[in-house]
């Protein structure tokens, strides 16, 4: 065999070989897709939500906090006067008709009324922050 009829034996980078085989990989690639959305989700989730929704997770609301209540459940839709009324006492009395309302799709926090969802969502921007800044150091 001469020169000209070898085959060329160039050698790949651990790079291109890596990813070659991580193709090849099903559960690879599936993991890498589960990663790669989890990432999209910590970055964007938070402000696609509060835009679905209309508020944001730092915005209480009375009525899903409930007076002495638990707070309002997941898939609640809760109406959002800008001045509730008040009974005696301080009571809180029903809202308005015609009020618009807001959807909790986790659910409200304590006695604030604060959407779970959103918080949800930027807590895990949050740790994803930090734990990105701890490999870096």
């Amino acid at each position: 065999m001469t020169m000209e009829q070898a085959p060329s034996l160039r050698s790949l980078g651990p790079w291109r070989s890596g990813w070659r085989r991580l193709r090849r990989d099903r559960g690879g690639m599936l993991a890498l897709a589960a990663v790669a959305v989890l990432l999209a989700v910590a970055l964007f989730g938070s402000a696609v939500v509060t835009r679905l929704v209309g508020h944001n997770g730092d915005q209480p609301f009375i009525y899903a906090a409930g007076s002495g209540q638990k707070p309002v459940g997941p898939w609640t839709h809760v109406p959002n006067p800008s001045n509730p009324p008040l009974g005696d006492y301080g009571n809180l009395l029903p809202a308005p008709k015609g009020t618009k309302t807001e959807l909790f799709v986790l659910g409200a926090d304590g006695p604030i009324g604060r959407d779970e969802l959103i918080r949800l969502l930027d807590g895990l921007r949050t740790s994803l922050e930090i734990a990105l800044g701890a490999v870096l150091v």
